[in-house]
This record gives C-alpha cells, structure tokens and sequence, in this order.
C-alpha cells in the first residue's frame, strides 16, 4: 500500500485532486488512473497484458530525457507486445501506425 500512496503523492504534486482516491478503499493492484492534460495523457496501470513480468520489462525500458529529467517508457517492443495481446480495433490500428514509424 505503501507504493499505492506514493504514486497519490507524485500524482498530487502534478495538481491533480486525487481526493476521491485517498477516500476510496482501493486495491492497488487493480487500480487504473489516467489523467489528461492540455498536450497529452498520462495512464498509470498497475498490470499490463502480455508483458513476463515487471523486472523483464523494466530491465529492457528505454529513457526519455524532457526538461533534464530521464523518464523511464515501455520499450517499443513490449509496447507492441501489449497491443497484439489486446487486439482491439484500436490496437491494431496502433500497432500499423508503430510499425510504419519504425
């Protein structure tokens, strides 16, 4: 739980209310959040279909640096990995978008 409320806390720092989860009895583990701002759209998922496992994941992340500060993505691959495990309409769309820009 302890992560659980650290993530509330980062979310917060952004000037997002996150009120109304701090008051719900959440289960981490299947708690979904996403936040959109002005330029983009934020998801924090606390499992992701098709992946092994976090640490394999993790391990093969790539890094984006914005504003001198690194952040951590999915990797293009697992990223492909989840939309073929997923298969909607929207996915595969996604999927031949990603595989164009490649």
């Amino acid at each position: 739980m302890e992560n659980y409320y650290n993530l509330l806390n980062a979310i917060e720092e952004l000037g997002i209310d996150v009120s109304k989860h701090r008051e719900d009895i959440a289960v981490p583990r299947k708690s979904f959040f996403r936040y959109e701002f002005e330029e983009f759209k934020i998801d924090f998922l606390p499992v992701i279909k098709g992946l092994k496992n976090f640490m394999t994941s993790f391990n093969g992340k790539e890094i984006v640096s914005l504003y001198e500060v690194d952040i951590p993505i999915i990797s293009y691959i697992d990223l492909l990995k989840t939309k073929e495990t997923d298969s909607r309409d929207k996915d595969i769309d996604d999927i031949e978008h990603l595989k164009r820009k490649q």
